[in-house]
């Protein structure tokens, strides 16, 4: 008997903004419209994170516990059942960047070009607030890293391709 190995793919990026935002369009972030988020949402760049380096870009009103990267599992799940998406560490995705960004209309679940430079990281990291809250909102992404790229706050998660 031929045993079937396990396997997966990166995400997409629509893939993973659908699973960020628990399929509600829509959401400034993926609990909703504001900010602080509710308690145990995400490991985000908060006041935990200003103890280590109080320079840091940080979201005043919450307080996640961690100030780098906090165990899997340590936040609640959404309602599709995922936890540990948003915040943590920005995650790999299966598209190359395009520099003209998603293409117009309704599409469900875009392809970037089947080449290029640099692979789209998504669902933000315990690092980098950004202006008012820009580097966590659902729809934020980093565009200007190459797949060989490494660092503490990056990782990724296989997704299951379902067609």
């Amino acid at each position: 008997m031929r045993r079937r190995r396990p396997g997966g793919k990166l995400p997409t990026e629509a893939q993973f903004e659908a699973a960020l935002r628990s399929g509600q369009d829509g959401l400034r972030y993926p609990t909703g419209n504001t900010l602080p988020p509710p308690a145990k949402s995400a490991n985000l760049p908060d006041v935990s994170a200003e103890v280590y380096d109080a320079s840091w870009d940080t979201m005043s009103g919450y307080d996640d516990g961690y100030a780098f990267t906090a165990p899997v599992g340590s936040f609640t799940h959404n309602s599709y059942g995922f936890a540990d998406l948003w915040g943590n560490v920005w995650e790999w995705t299966r598209d190359w960047v395009d520099p003209a960004g998603y293409p117009a209309g309704q599409v469900s679940d875009p392809s970037g070009p089947a080449t290029g430079s640099f692979k789209p990281l998504r669902g933000s990291g315990f690092y980098w607030f950004g202006t008012e809250g820009s580097a966590v909102r659902a729809s934020y992404r980093l565009t200007t890293f190459a797949p060989s790229f490494f660092n503490n706050d990056l990782g990724f998660r296989c997704a299951h391709d379902w067609k």
